[in-house]
């Protein structure tokens, strides 16, 4: 049987994942996109923007499903690091651009505690974009006090999936 949900949504066999890392940081994982027979396969190289210093990428492959208004991409590290860790990025196309699309990355910290991080996932590798665009990245992957209100409230996190700059006015 044909999977209708195995198509690559980003026209490009390569995209950027941007999120929060620790200390107010961007990290950068590069998702290379492969068509497949009835599956798209992906192979994630993450944290790619860190010194040589720090702990070395880790590489994730998986799989990625979309119907063009949501996309589910899970990955597994274990063939790549002694560390089992599955992650899974979800995408929200509703109220973003293309250009940036906003979703949550779930994974898990060192400790293995999981951790929930909004993500914006683009065909635009962070060596070509303005400071101003990276500015426009953190905010956009900054948790803000009202999803922190809507948590406390209901007790669930329901990050806004809103691209800022179809809603903010510039003053």
């Amino acid at each position: 049987m044909q999977n209708p949900y195995a198509k690559n949504p980003f026209k490009t066999d390569k995209v950027y994942l941007y999120y929060r890392g620790f200390k107010d940081k961007i990290l950068v994982s590069e998702l290379t996109i492969r068509q497949a027979k009835n599956k798209v396969e992906v192979v994630m190289k993450n944290a790619i923007n860190k010194t040589k210093e720090d702990v070395s990428s880790f590489v994730y492959k998986g799989t990625l499903e979309t119907n063009g208004m949501v996309t589910f991409i899970n990955l597994s590290n274990y063939a790549s690091n002694i560390k089992f860790e599955k992650v899974q990025i979800n995408l929200n196309y509703q109220e973003t651009s293309r250009d940036m699309i906003l979703g949550t990355i779930t994974a898990t910290k060192s400790d293995n505690n999981p951790t929930i991080r909004k993500c914006v996932v683009s065909t635009k590798d962070i060596k070509l974009l303005s400071k101003a665009q990276i500015r426009e990245i953190y905010e956009m992957v900054t948790i803000h006090k009202s999803e922190i209100d809507y948590m406390k409230k209901y007790g669930y996190f329901e990050p806004e999936m809103r691209d800022i700059s179809l809603v903010a006015i510039e003053v």
